[in-house]
Protein backbone atom coordinates (compact mmCIF):
# COMPACT_ATOMS: atom_id res chain seq x y z
CA UNK A 1 0.00 0.00 0.00
CA UNK A 2 2.99 2.63 -0.52
CA UNK A 3 1.25 4.46 -2.67
CA UNK A 4 -2.12 4.92 -1.05
CA UNK A 5 0.28 6.15 1.55
CA UNK A 6 1.82 8.72 -0.28
CA UNK A 7 -1.25 9.75 -1.88
CA UNK A 8 -2.85 10.19 1.57
CA UNK A 9 -0.09 12.89 2.21
CA UNK A 10 -0.27 14.34 -0.83
CA UNK A 11 -4.17 14.52 -0.16
CA UNK A 12 -3.31 16.03 3.10
CA UNK A 13 -0.70 19.19 2.16
CA UNK A 14 -3.11 20.14 -0.73
CA UNK A 15 -6.71 19.99 1.25
CA UNK A 16 -4.74 22.18 3.44
CA UNK A 17 -3.62 24.62 0.16
CA UNK A 18 -6.89 24.20 -1.08
CA UNK A 19 -8.64 25.29 2.66
CA UNK A 20 -6.67 28.13 3.01
CA UNK A 21 -7.17 29.25 -1.07
CA UNK A 22 -11.04 28.83 -0.59
CA UNK A 23 -10.65 30.34 2.89
CA UNK A 24 -13.60 27.55 4.61
CA UNK A 25 -11.08 25.98 6.93
CA UNK A 26 -8.83 27.12 9.95
CA UNK A 27 -5.51 29.26 10.26
CA UNK A 28 -2.44 26.79 10.62
CA UNK A 29 -3.77 23.50 9.28
CA UNK A 30 -0.43 22.21 8.38
CA UNK A 31 0.83 18.48 7.53
CA UNK A 32 4.24 17.56 7.16
CA UNK A 33 4.69 14.44 5.01
CA UNK A 34 7.64 13.46 7.62
CA UNK A 35 4.85 12.94 10.25
CA UNK A 36 3.12 10.02 8.57
CA UNK A 37 4.01 6.23 9.73
CA UNK A 38 5.45 4.01 7.11
CA UNK A 39 2.03 1.77 7.00
CA UNK A 40 -1.40 3.96 6.86
CA UNK A 41 -4.27 1.63 7.65
CA UNK A 42 -6.96 1.88 5.29
CA UNK A 43 -9.52 3.59 8.01
CA UNK A 44 -7.13 6.31 8.23
CA UNK A 45 -6.42 6.70 4.75
CA UNK A 46 -10.54 6.84 4.40
CA UNK A 47 -10.92 9.74 7.09
CA UNK A 48 -8.20 11.49 5.07
CA UNK A 49 -9.44 11.28 1.65
CA UNK A 50 -13.26 12.06 2.94
CA UNK A 51 -11.01 15.18 4.96
CA UNK A 52 -9.54 16.11 1.55
CA UNK A 53 -13.25 15.47 -0.41
CA UNK A 54 -14.38 18.31 1.29
CA UNK A 55 -12.37 21.07 -0.69
CA UNK A 56 -13.69 20.13 -4.33
CA UNK A 57 -17.32 19.09 -2.63
CA UNK A 58 -17.62 22.55 -3.48
CA UNK A 59 -17.73 22.61 -7.07
CA UNK A 60 -21.11 20.37 -7.11
CA UNK A 61 -23.09 23.51 -6.44
CA UNK A 62 -21.23 26.36 -7.95
CA UNK A 63 -21.33 27.67 -11.67
CA UNK A 64 -18.77 27.69 -14.05
CA UNK A 65 -16.34 31.09 -14.05
CA UNK A 66 -12.75 32.34 -14.70
CA UNK A 67 -12.55 32.06 -10.92
CA UNK A 68 -13.84 28.79 -10.30
CA UNK A 69 -11.58 27.30 -12.83
CA UNK A 70 -8.51 29.10 -11.29
CA UNK A 71 -9.31 27.55 -7.96
CA UNK A 72 -10.06 24.17 -9.64
CA UNK A 73 -6.54 24.38 -11.97
CA UNK A 74 -4.71 25.16 -8.69
CA UNK A 75 -6.24 22.37 -6.44
CA UNK A 76 -5.89 20.20 -9.29
CA UNK A 77 -2.09 20.90 -10.41
CA UNK A 78 -0.56 18.12 -7.66
CA UNK A 79 -3.68 16.58 -6.77
CA UNK A 80 -5.09 15.08 -10.19
CA UNK A 81 -2.01 12.51 -10.78
CA UNK A 82 -2.02 11.16 -7.35
CA UNK A 83 -5.84 11.08 -7.73
CA UNK A 84 -5.29 9.05 -10.51
CA UNK A 85 -2.85 6.72 -8.72
CA UNK A 86 -4.74 5.83 -5.74
CA UNK A 87 -7.25 4.82 -8.25
CA UNK A 88 -5.71 2.61 -9.50
CA UNK A 89 -4.35 1.30 -6.79
CA UNK A 90 -7.30 0.73 -5.25
CA UNK A 91 -8.64 -0.95 -7.84
CA UNK A 92 -5.44 -3.27 -8.37
CA UNK A 93 -6.78 -4.39 -4.78
CA UNK A 94 -10.16 -4.76 -4.97
CA UNK A 95 -9.98 -7.02 -7.73
CA UNK A 96 -7.70 -9.20 -6.07
CA UNK A 97 -8.51 -13.05 -5.94
CA UNK A 98 -7.33 -12.81 -2.24
CA UNK A 99 -10.28 -10.36 -0.86
CA UNK A 100 -12.76 -12.94 -1.85
CA UNK A 101 -11.68 -14.86 1.20
CA UNK A 102 -13.94 -14.43 4.16
CA UNK A 103 -10.59 -13.51 6.39
CA UNK A 104 -10.35 -10.48 4.04
CA UNK A 105 -13.91 -9.05 4.27
CA UNK A 106 -13.16 -6.32 6.34
CA UNK A 107 -10.14 -5.15 4.21
CA UNK A 108 -12.55 -5.58 1.27
CA UNK A 109 -15.09 -3.35 2.81
CA UNK A 110 -12.92 -0.70 3.59
CA UNK A 111 -11.51 -0.72 -0.21
CA UNK A 112 -15.29 -0.09 -1.29
CA UNK A 113 -16.05 2.75 1.03
CA UNK A 114 -12.45 4.40 -0.10
CA UNK A 115 -13.43 4.11 -3.83
CA UNK A 116 -17.04 5.53 -3.54
CA UNK A 117 -14.98 8.37 -1.58
CA UNK A 118 -12.89 8.27 -4.53
CA UNK A 119 -14.89 8.07 -7.08
CA UNK A 120 -16.78 11.33 -5.49
CA UNK A 121 -13.94 13.40 -5.39
CA UNK A 122 -14.18 12.34 -9.43
CA UNK A 123 -17.46 13.60 -9.84
CA UNK A 124 -16.72 16.61 -7.51
CA UNK A 125 -13.72 17.58 -9.81
CA UNK A 126 -15.32 17.17 -13.17
CA UNK A 127 -19.11 18.94 -12.14
CA UNK A 128 -17.95 22.20 -13.74
CA UNK A 129 -15.26 21.41 -16.44
CA UNK A 130 -13.41 17.91 -17.57
CA UNK A 131 -9.95 18.75 -16.52
CA UNK A 132 -7.15 18.59 -19.30
CA UNK A 133 -5.33 15.63 -17.18
CA UNK A 134 -8.98 13.82 -16.36
CA UNK A 135 -9.84 14.21 -20.64
CA UNK A 136 -6.46 12.52 -21.04
CA UNK A 137 -7.09 9.53 -18.81
CA UNK A 138 -10.60 8.95 -19.20
CA UNK A 139 -9.77 5.55 -20.17
CA UNK A 140 -8.24 4.46 -17.35
CA UNK A 141 -11.00 5.87 -15.40
CA UNK A 142 -14.14 4.82 -17.60
CA UNK A 143 -12.67 1.18 -18.19
CA UNK A 144 -12.44 0.95 -14.42
CA UNK A 145 -16.25 2.49 -14.22
CA UNK A 146 -17.19 -0.28 -16.86
CA UNK A 147 -15.62 -3.03 -15.22
CA UNK A 148 -16.89 -1.90 -11.83
CA UNK A 149 -20.47 -2.46 -13.69
CA UNK A 150 -20.00 -5.82 -15.04
CA UNK A 151 -18.59 -7.36 -11.75
CA UNK A 152 -20.15 -10.25 -10.84
CA UNK A 153 -17.69 -12.47 -8.84
CA UNK A 154 -17.94 -9.72 -6.21
CA UNK A 155 -16.55 -10.66 -2.51
CA UNK A 156 -19.20 -11.64 0.02
CA UNK A 157 -18.50 -8.58 1.95
CA UNK A 158 -19.35 -6.15 -0.24
CA UNK A 159 -23.16 -7.28 -1.30
CA UNK A 160 -26.40 -6.16 0.26
CA UNK A 161 -26.72 -7.58 3.50
CA UNK A 162 -30.28 -7.91 3.17
CA UNK A 163 -32.84 -6.66 0.16
CA UNK A 164 -33.46 -3.33 1.95
CA UNK A 165 -30.17 -2.40 2.14
CA UNK A 166 -27.57 -1.28 -0.16
CA UNK A 167 -23.91 -2.99 -0.12
CA UNK A 168 -20.78 -1.63 -0.83
CA UNK A 169 -21.40 -2.87 -4.49
CA UNK A 170 -24.55 -0.84 -5.09
CA UNK A 171 -23.08 1.91 -3.52
CA UNK A 172 -19.64 1.97 -5.80
CA UNK A 173 -22.44 0.51 -9.09
CA UNK A 174 -24.11 3.91 -8.07
CA UNK A 175 -21.17 6.70 -7.66
CA UNK A 176 -20.26 4.79 -10.97
CA UNK A 177 -23.63 5.77 -12.66
CA UNK A 178 -23.51 9.22 -11.21
CA UNK A 179 -20.33 9.90 -12.70
CA UNK A 180 -21.29 7.96 -16.51
CA UNK A 181 -24.11 9.87 -16.42
CA UNK A 182 -22.14 13.32 -15.60
CA UNK A 183 -20.17 13.10 -19.02
CA UNK A 184 -23.45 11.31 -20.50
CA UNK A 185 -25.24 14.75 -19.78
CA UNK A 186 -23.02 17.37 -19.42
CA UNK A 187 -20.30 16.06 -22.00
CA UNK A 188 -21.48 14.68 -24.89
CA UNK A 189 -19.34 15.04 -27.48
CA UNK A 190 -16.68 13.78 -25.84
CA UNK A 191 -18.55 10.40 -25.11
CA UNK A 192 -20.23 10.12 -27.94
CA UNK A 193 -17.94 7.36 -30.81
Amino acid sequence: FGALETAATVFEKYAGSGRAMIGSFHDGYDIRMATYPTVLPLDLLNRKLKNYRMVPSRYRYLVRSNEVLRELQYILKEFQEVHLALYRKIMQEIFSPALKEASQAAKAAKLAKLLVVELEIFYDLNVVDIPEYYEDNSATWFEGFLRLLEWQDVPAALKAPDDETPGAIENLKAQVCRNVALYADKYQEQVEP
